[in-house]
């Protein structure tokens, strides 16, 4: 046996003896993630990176940078600059203090999050809605807790005084249209769906069967 796989050997039997772990966090995760940087700009602004970097157990409905974009730029800077007050009250909504994979979700169930709201859970056809916002990627597991992906903001009623954020974000969804231009259901899966909403946008996902 060579120097090199020596070496290799005892490396690899320190690794073991000392049980030696890269541990990942639900924060870890967000950081990663290249539709995260909002949400994680606005964690660490309100100092919540270091919570959901310890040792609890959490789950993050995390909402991607897409969701951000529908807060005014002036709406986000004010929240941002006071960033122990609504912001943090908005991101501990996104939280609850327990791990739920999906598999642990059902139709109609009720979550209490951090904020102290409820929210409630929706599964049809196996779409899974958390409150006003879709799932689009579940179960991203952490040592901490796990984070699902979602594509709206979860508001909690205590910050409803924005009026322009809430506007914002509580566009009425209207119905849903496949690349060919026809009305489709909006919980078809296995295609690219374009949803439709009152104010005129337009949200393009692959909607897959989970």
């Amino acid at each position: 046996m060579n120097i090199l796989n020596k070496t290799t050997l005892v490396i690899f039997s320190i690794l073991l003896s000392t049980n030696l772990v890269i541990s990942q966090s639900v924060f870890d995760i967000i950081e990663g993630s290249d539709s995260h940087n909002t949400l994680e700009v606005a964690i660490v602004a309100a100092g919540l990176d270091e919570t959901l970097s310890s040792e609890g157990t959490f789950t993050v409905f995390a909402p991607t940078d897409d969701a951000f974009s529908l807060v005014p730029t002036n709406v986000l800077d004010q929240l941002l600059a006071d960033p122990t007050g609504q912001l943090t009250q908005i991101l501990l909504n996104h939280v609850i203090g327990s791990v739920a994979m999906s598999s642990d979700l059902s139709d109609g169930m009720m979550i209490t999050t951090l904020q102290g709201s409820e929210i409630e859970v929706g599964i049809n056809n196996g779409v899974v809605t958390i409150g006003n916002a879709m799932v689009t990627m579940a179960d991203l597991e952490a040592d901490n807790g796990v984070v699902h992906v979602i594509d709206a903001i979860l508001m909690p009623e205590e910050v409803n005084d924005v009026d322009e954020m809430v506007s914002s974000m509580t566009e009425k969804y209207l119905y849903s249209v496949n690349i060919a231009g026809q009305i489709v259901d909006r919980y078809i899966t296995n295609t690219i769906v374009f949803d439709v909403y009152d104010s005129g946008k337009t949200k393009k996902r692959f909607a897959i069967n989970q």
